[in-house]
């Protein structure tokens, strides 16, 4: 069933209007949502510049009443979480200088921030009690592991558009919940449950946006699902700039999910999710459907044939054709090379996230306005699409994701290091270089999902790349932290990001490449391959690609008839480059009354090629130039110059 889906998917041209339409819709459906959830923490639980205790009445802050600190750039700075204990004597205090003590009643005084209101100053998260910020981004993690086993098995159940849809509205009623948490342990459960459901956005969404496409549109058309998620979160950082509300902000993320609700009757269900479950009319709905709005026809004669061959199986034979039997993700450890290949996906995948969310969560620890810093962080990932779009047809996926970690890595070791230098303007080339180190990572990023599903047989697709989703976001449970161990040892954190990217870069090298490869279906597929592409692999793929372009172009001839015909427009028409040649008679004498078919005394001018515009199921021309019965291709409404000499019959 694979190759007749994909002759229909041909059948409908490159990049058609209805593809690029429901891709757009389901691409802004689980990006946007999925940005502005996953880096939520990011300005919700934004950190206030400067604190200090509170001090009791008619108290000032200085060095009798407040014990200084040497911050990491080894200047003395007040002490955000002690105070010297003291006394009243009269009608004043005495502080003693030689006990600090940490505030009184855990109450402290902002004296600088970035925001109006966060969970940190919502909840009094100061000093001991920061770490409730980070957990907030753990539990939502943990959430989403959670929800990726329990839900999942459901989504294959009642089907990935209900899945998506659903998955939405709940993740957007839970975190308008969140913004009238009343204390930091609601939030925390909150925070669970929106990553529960929040997983099931972002899987469901990829499969449906990916199906939409033949294998030799799917790798470019996948590509442009990064341009989404990096201007998601440019958005964001202008909706937190112009709220500064924590609450405030979790509403306005939770609000566009009413725009989703039309797509009740406009998005389509997974076609492979259809045909596995047998429901082949509603996948010929689909295709017609899509047929209509890209006006072009639709021949089902293969789809046709392919299930009355799957009607002649006996009933479980049936479901051996249309499903996987292979469920066990231990069946991809088998093999000694799938094995390899796998577990360097899994280090890989540890890599990409571990840097990426480090790098977006670390924004806040970077020089200069962090608003400001988020949306460069975000835009930068936009030039790593067209950087991909150039070099993967060239290249191939490994040399490129290689070349990308190394971008990423060296720019994350510049970081470290100016961290440890002098210079007077550290924060600014501290902030280039880590949008440099973001530029690699980001391309990396986008490419690992088509990787991973290009390394993965199709018996095993689902599984390989679920858990490679999982170690990802295993990964992404330590990015919240690093802000953290940035304020002890700022050079650390782009260090160790540094060197798994430059050991990724190695590793992926001894990845098999995938590029002008066919998706394999089986393990012995993968087995088979070696890490380069060779040119017999090339030309036998490039064959198969043409074959399935012509034998879509022919299906479209063979299922062209007059009643589709009149439903194209010039458009379409001209697209394919199809004329006719129309010979008008013009008669200068009576027509001969003989029962001869010729036109004696008629003067036939030269013929004119012109563009199909009309279509007459009865049309045809006789003696006088008019048309009558048979079928006849109209003339266009454009005036025509005719030129040339006459000729007598």
């Amino acid at each position: 069933m694979i190759e007749v889906v994909e002759n229909l998917l041909m059948q409908l041209g490159r990049y058609g209007l209805w593809q690029i339409i429901t891709f757009s819709l389901i691409c802004a459906g689980f990006n946007f949502p999925g940005g502005w959830h996953t880096f939520l923490l990011v300005f919700a639980g934004m950190r206030s510049t400067n604190v200090t205790c509170e001090l009791p009445d008619g108290a000032t802050i200085s060095n009798l009443t407040i014990p200084l600190e040497e911050n990491i750039d080894g200047d003395l700075e007040f002490s955000q979480c002690q105070i010297f204990s003291y006394k009243r004597v009269g009608g004043k205090f005495d502080f003693d200088t030689n006990n600090p003590i940490d505030c009184p009643n855990k109450s402290y005084t902002v004296h600088e921030k970035d925001f109006k209101t966060s969970i940190e100053t919502e909840f009094n998260l100061f000093c001991d009690d920061k770490i409730q910020i980070e957990l907030t981004f753990t539990y939502a993690i943990i959430g989403a592991l959670a929800g990726s086993f329990i839900l999942t098995p459901i989504g294959e159940f009642v089907g990935r558009k209900p899945y998506f849809l659903i998955c939405n509205w709940i993740t957007a009623c839970v975190c308008v919940g969140q913004g009238f948490s009343p204390n930091i342990k609601v939030f925390h459960a909150l925070s669970f449950f929106r990553g529960f459901f929040f997983q099931g956005i972002m899987s469901s969404g990829m499969v449906l946006a990916c199906e939409l496409w033949p294998a030799d549109q799917r790798v470019s058309a996948g590509v442009f699902v990064q341009i989404f998620y990096s201007l998601s979160n440019m958005i964001m950082a202008g909706m937190a700039y112009a709220t500064q509300r924590w609450n405030h902000l979790l509403f306005i993320v939770a609000g566009p999910v009413v725009l989703t609700i039309p797509y009740i009757w406009y998005m389509p269900e997974s076609i492979q999710w259809l045909i596995a479950k047998g429901r082949f009319e509603q996948v010929r709905k689909i295709f017609q459907r899509a047929g209509r709005v890209n006006k072009v026809p639709v021949n089902f004669r293969h789809f046709d044939e392919a299930i009355a061959k799957v009607n002649e199986r006996p009933e479980e034979e049936q479901k051996e054709v249309l499903q996987s039997k292979y469920s066990s993700p231990l069946a991809i450890l088998y093999a000694p090379k799938v094995r390899r290949y796998t577990f360097i996906q899994f280090f890989l995948w540890i890599s990409t996230n571990l840097c990426y969310f480090g790098l977006a969560f670390g924004t806040s620890s970077l020089g200069g306005n962090p608003y400001l810093n988020f949306f460069i962080n975000s835009a930068v990932e936009i030039p790593a699409v067209f950087i991909c779009l150039f070099l993967l047809p060239r290249f191939g996926r490994r040399y490129v994701i290689c070349g990308l970690f190394v971008v990423g890595a060296a720019g994350l070791l510049i970081m470290s290091l100016i961290q440890l230098s002098d210079y007077e303007n550290k924060a600014t080339i501290t902030t280039v270089f880590a949008m440099v180190g973001k530029l690699g990572i980001g391309g990396v990023f986008l490419n690992m999902m088509f990787y991973s599903s290009e390394l993965n047989p199709t018996t095993h697709r689902n599984v390989g790349v679920a858990l490679c989703f999982v170690l990802g976001l295993v990964a992404g449970l330590v990015a919240p932290y690093i802000g953290i161990a940035t304020e002890d040892h700022p050079w650390l954190v782009g260090t160790i990001f540094a060197a798994t990217a430059l050991v990724a870069a190695v590793l992926v090298l001894f990845l098999p490449d995938t590029v002008n490869r066919p998706l394999p279906e089986v393990i012995e597929d993968v087995q088979a391959w070696t890490l380069k592409v060779q040119i017999e692999e090339k030309t036998e793929f490039k064959s198969r690609m043409k074959e399935r372009r012509n034998s879509s172009k022919q299906d479209i001839l063979e299922g062209i008839n007059v009643n589709e015909l009149k439903k194209l427009d010039i458009k379409y028409l001209n697209r394919r480059r199809s004329s006719v040649n129309l010979a008008e008679v013009k008669p200068e004498l009576e027509p001969s009354t003989n029962n001869n078919n010729s036109l004696s005394g008629a003067t036939v001018l030269p013929a004119i090629t012109k563009p199909m515009t009309k279509v007459s199921s009865s049309a045809s021309i006789d003696g006088n130039g008019n048309k009558n019965g048979g079928f006849f291709l109209g003339e266009s409404n454009e005036k025509e110059q005719r030129n040339g000499d006459s000729t007598q019959l």
